[in-house]
């Protein structure tokens, strides 16, 4: 589970180095108590959840994301080939 969101790109790939295909990533509080959401919120630790977020979901095609809206949101990346 990755809670560092200062270097949160940076930890979904050491995440994928460490996992075996079918594995589970899951970043905790990935909507940060919908900052993610508003977009005046610009603070660099929304920045890098809304950038990482943007990553899994519409270009890493190494993941299969799934966004979660339980507590501050979770997300769930079952590791790919």
């Amino acid at each position: 589970m990755i809670r560092d969101f200062e270097d949160l790109l940076e930890s979904v790939d050491q995440g994928f180095r460490a996992l075996r295909p079918g594995g589970i990533l899951l970043i905790d509080s990935a909507l940060g108590g919908g900052k993610v959401a508003d977009p005046t919120q610009r603070d660099p630790i929304t920045i890098s959840r809304r950038e990482t977020i943007k990553s899994i979901k519409e270009t890493d095609d190494r993941w299969e994301p799934m966004l979660l809206p339980l507590g501050e949101g979770v997300l769930v990346a079952t590791k790919l080939n």
